[in-house]
Order: C-alpha cells, then structure tokens, then sequence
C-alpha cells in the first residue's frame, strides 16, 4: 500500500484533499476493505489521525460493502483517543445495512447512547433498514 500512496501523492506527501479523494475513489472499487490499511500506513508516516479521515475511510468502507473494515474503523477510532460521532456511526450502521448485519447495526444504535451520542433519524432509518434487509 506504501509505494501505491507514494505514486499517487509524490513529494508533496499527504494533503487531506488528496487523501479524501483516494480514499473516496477506493469506496468506488472492490478495495474499499484495505480503508484501514491506507489509515495505518498514512500514520506510520507520521500523520495525525483525526475524526476526518476515520470518517472518509468509513465512508469508503459503507460505499464498498465492507461493512467489517467499518466496524474495525470505529472501533479503531476510539481507540485512538479521538471522540466517536454520530457521523461516524451512523455511515458505519449504513455498511452493517448493505451488509444485511441487522445486529450490528443494532448493537451499535444502543451503543451511541453509551458514548454520549443522540441518535437522530438517519440513525434510526439505518437500523431500520438493516433489520428490513435482514429479514428481521
């Protein structure tokens, strides 16, 4: 994944603008899943994970159907120290939806509560959703 990077940001080494837009454009392909392995690798170069990048790499991940990675991004989020957000979760509830993962996407609705987060309607229509997908 490192020389993959390199090409596409040469010296100029990792604008956020570029790294959404990559990130983006592997949501557009059946790589979405390796979202955590281009976050791993942008840190081991030493760039600051943040809120914003977890959520682009999330998004990547609900765009290509690999609802796994998303969950492991949340996951990986936190434990980063940095604040989970209603975002977040509920782009990673919408993967769980594609998925057809009804309970994790339930599991994770009752969890918001537990950080402190108010689940609002896009919260509820992916839970919603990912139960209707789920036969449940």
């Amino acid at each position: 994944i490192g020389p993959v990077l390199e090409a596409h940001l040469g010296e100029e080494m990792l604008k956020f603008r570029v790294v959404k837009s990559l990130l983006d454009d592997l949501g557009k392909t059946k790589e979405a899943g390796i979202a955590p392995q281009v976050l791993k690798c942008l840190e081991n170069r030493g760039i600051e994970m943040d809120v914003f990048l977890f959520n682009a790499a999330i998004k990547a991940c609900r765009k290509g159907f690999a609802w796994i990675q998303a969950l492991q991004l949340l996951r990986e989020m936190a434990g980063h120290g940095l604040e989970l957000d209603t975002i977040a979760c509920n782009t990673v509830m919408s993967a769980c939806e594609k998925g057809c993962e009804w309970r994790q996407a339930v599991s994770l609705l009752s969890e918001m509560a537990g950080h402190s987060l108010k689940a609002d309607t896009i919260s509820y229509s992916a839970a919603i959703s990912a139960c209707e997908k789920g036969s449940e």
